[in-house]
């Protein structure tokens, strides 16, 4: 779902869900499109922080970015910003330090680790062997390798007492 559309319809109906203190940080989005990670914090918490940080990715076909053209705010309305980041092909993301960097670009807003959660998807892959297209060991193998892949936690460079990981269960 288009992100722009759903802060709009949240912020501006006549029952918005209750806004709490601090920064809600979402990592790892498409430009544009709502997260994941912030539509489940929505549906169980019912809640939207009082500042609100949609970072979406991608990766340069350069090794290293120059910083003017690392990042771009967009801001949504209501506490909610877009922060499009780009990356070379030999950086590792580094979320915290980003965010230090654009705190200039969001007006109000100054970035403290201890007043900011970062949400992540996770989502679980279950084997079920009821696909019709993929055999049962290849379902297994493809539900191990998920559960073997790296942590976006740690990719992102995030504070581990800071992220909250949301998700659901994927059966193949």
């Amino acid at each position: 779902m288009p992100l722009k559309d759903i802060i709009h319809s949240l912020c501006g109906s006549s029952h918005p869900p209750a806004r709490v203190e601090g920064t809600a940080v979402f990592p790892g989005g498409v430009a544009g499109m709502t997260p994941t990670a912030f539509m489940h914090n929505l549906k169980h918490n019912r809640v939207l922080h009082r500042t609100n940080i949609f970072l979406a990715g991608t990766t340069d076909n350069v090794p290293h970015v120059k910083e003017a053209d690392r990042s771009l705010v967009e801001d949504l309305g209501d506490g909610c910003y877009a922060v499009t980041v780009c990356h070379g092909f030999m950086e590792i993301p580094d979320v915290p330090a980003l965010l230090s960097r654009v705190q200039k670009q969001i007006p109000g807003w100054t970035y403290d680790v201890g007043d900011t959660s970062f949400f992540l998807a996770r989502d679980t892959i279950r084997a079920t062997g009821e696909s019709k297209v993929m055999a049962l060991w290849r379902e297994k193998l493809f539900a191990f390798l998920g559960r073997n892949a790296a942590q976006a936690a740690e990719y992102y460079s995030l504070p581990p007492n800071r992220v909250v990981e949301m998700g659901g269960q994927i059966n193949i």
